[in-house]
């Protein structure tokens, strides 16, 4: 049975994109390409959160079946092999039989031939179009007989993939900073299991076992490390960083620079919560060197602690957003984000590391 023109709006995305997890780097570059032009897209990334403890048989048949306007099949010798792009190239056939028009978009990545894809049926190459081509084409696609659906205002920090789309797709009143604010939570959130695990100081056992000359040398190296991801954040917030970003007073913002500005910030975050990592799964025989590796551990809890409520204060600032500037209010977002090390935590380091020296009879 054919699916009606009249229907396509009520898809919950315009498109489903099914990969190997060997060609991730590739197919998120196009997915943010086409989600900057305000497309719906089922990218599992995305829907970590949402997936979380359904059964994913059920829940990928029916994005794959009937959730989607177009699937995107991205064809390698990978995605050929693999039994989870298999189950949802099925769902995406069975739905591609059962109606007239196009449903299924074939993109080769390499020269692997698609079991059950029919040979007419037109493909895109990646190798000849680039990702840039490819995002185009793929947004052209979607734009062709699109239907027109009005949808409220975005009128807080977007939680979905979705969400984002419809921001971009609108763009109201301060959406660079909702956007912006987006893009922080989400990656923020997909580190939340290194987070828990920062919480309870726990890291797994170094296979390697570390002397005494190689353990300073390592927390030298540690500290050095420390203070440059600490400077490398203030670079980030500079009035010029954000208004490439933002754009200048009465500019719009570039959607590209927003969402890279908070990868970069977000990657400071994970910088800060692997250095406790690599410190606590220090492995030594020399206690004092353990303690010392466990001291200097510390010294990130205040940054990455600054870091997550310099996040959730952006959120809050936003909600609402859009009703508040038609009531004249004046919405302010200067985040400010001070790193330091509390005195406490300055002087257990201090003690152990004079206990370290006079354990190995070092000179001041």
């Amino acid at each position: 049975m054919s699916t009606p023109e009249s229907d396509v709006s009520e898809y919950e995305y315009d498109l489903a994109v099914s990969y190997a997890g060997e060609d991730r780097i590739i197919v998120e570059d196009v997915v943010r390409r086409v989600q900057v032009s305000g497309a719906r897209v089922f990218y599992d990334q995305d829907e970590l959160a949402r997936m979380w403890g359904e059964n994913l048989v059920d829940f990928l048949q029916s994005i794959y079946a009937r959730k989607a306007r177009y699937a995107v099949l991205f064809i390698s010798r990978d995605y050929i092999a693999k039994r989870w792009t298999g189950h949802e190239r099925q769902a995406a056939q069975d739905r591609a039989l059962q109606q007239a028009s196009p449903y299924i978009l074939p993109v080769k990545l390499d020269s692997s031939e698609l079991p059950g894809l029919h040979s007419t049926i037109g493909y895109i190459d990646a190798r000849q179009v680039g990702v840039e081509r490819l995002a185009e084409l793929v947004a052209e696609k979607l734009t062709a007989n699109a239907p027109a659906v009005q949808a409220p205002l975005p009128d807080r920090v977007p939680q979905t993939a979705r969400e984002v789309g419809l921001l971009l797709e609108q763009r109201p009143a301060a959406w660079e900073y909702l956007l912006w604010v987006s893009a922080l939570q989400s990656g923020i959130d997909a580190l939340e299991d290194n987070y828990r695990d920062f919480e309870l100081e726990y890291a797994p056992t170094s296979v390697t076992l570390l002397d005494d000359a190689d353990g300073l040398s390592f927390i030298r190296a540690r500290i050095a490390r420390m203070r440059a991801t600490s400077a490398s954040i203030e670079k980030l917030l500079t009035p010029a960083a954000q208004d490439g970003a933002f754009g200048a007073p009465g500019e719009s913002g570039d959607p590209d620079r927003i969402f890279h500005l908070a990868k970069r910030v977000v990657g400071v975050y994970e910088k800060l919560l692997d250095l406790a990592t690599e410190l606590r799964s220090m492995d030594s025989h020399d206690d004092d060197l353990q303690v010392l590796a466990d001291a200097l551990a510390h010294f990130v809890d205040q940054p990455i602690a600054a870091i997550r409520r310099v996040v959730a204060e952006l959120t809050t600032a936003l909600d609402r957003v859009g009703e508040r500037l038609q009531n004249g209010e004046r919405i302010s977002l200067a985040p400010t984000l001070t790193f330091e090390v509390p005195e406490e935590v300055q002087q257990r380091f201090d003690d152990a590391f004079d206990a370290y020296k006079r354990a190995h009879g070092f000179q001041d």
